[in-house]
């Protein structure tokens, strides 16, 4: 081989080093702006911005508000947590109607383990007059498909968008919004089941 080849192989492998490290350290830097627990990038809402959007925006005097805010505060202890496909597992990891089990559970508020019975639960409501802790239903994988598949709890509505904090097969415990595709495709129901008569 020829010296000027190998000194330009030797400068292609320098650079390609040059991009493999950048890419490397770019990826290892943290990010000051991590919205990693959104499904997509939006702006930012956590526990507090929910809570202010309940009271301000959406309870009414006939609502359940306090207990509305406990149940978003403990959902959103949460956050970030792990898809687990057994449900539970001691507050580490959850599916989505595991996650709602063990919200509502902390508040002696009781629902079957599966989203498919839990949607059997509660009064249906209208899109238009849903509350933050209001379960919000989908069906499965198929968008065609009419049994329910997925459950999250609501956690903030604002003019234009309902956001419900929920466990995903792919990244646990994240907000994602009802205006995304995928959820707008598969949106089945709303459910309340905190404002319910109490047992005679």
């Amino acid at each position: 081989m020829n010296r000027p080849f190998l000194l330009s192989l030797f400068y292609m492998y320098r650079i390609i080093f040059f991009f493999l490290m950048f890419g490397f350290l770019y990826k290892a830097y943290p990010n000051q702006k991590d919205t990693s627990y959104y499904s997509a990038p939006q702006k930012v809402f956590t526990a507090k911005d929910s809570i202010f959007y309940a009271s301000s925006n959406s309870f009414t005097e006939k609502t359940n508000d306090s207990l509305r805010n406990a149940i978003l505060e403990s959902a959103f202890a949460y956050l970030k947590k792990p898809y687990c496909a057994s449900g539970r597992v001691h507050g580490k990891c959850f599916d989505c109607s595991g996650l709602v089990y063990t919200v509502f559970k902390e508040f002696d508020i009781s629902l079957p383990p599966s989203s498919s019975t839990q949607a059997v639960c509660g009064n249906f409501i209208a899109p238009k007059n849903a509350l933050p802790g209001d379960l919000i239903f989908f069906n499965g994988r198929k968008s065609n498909s009419e049994e329910i598949g997925h459950v999250g709890i609501i956690s903030a509505i604002t003019e234009n968008e309902i956001y419900f904090i929920h466990s995903s097969t792919k990244r646990g415990v994240i907000v994602s919004t009802l205006s995304e595709k995928y959820y707008a495709e598969r949106f089945m129901c709303i459910k309340n089941i905190i404002d319910l008569p109490a047992e005679k």
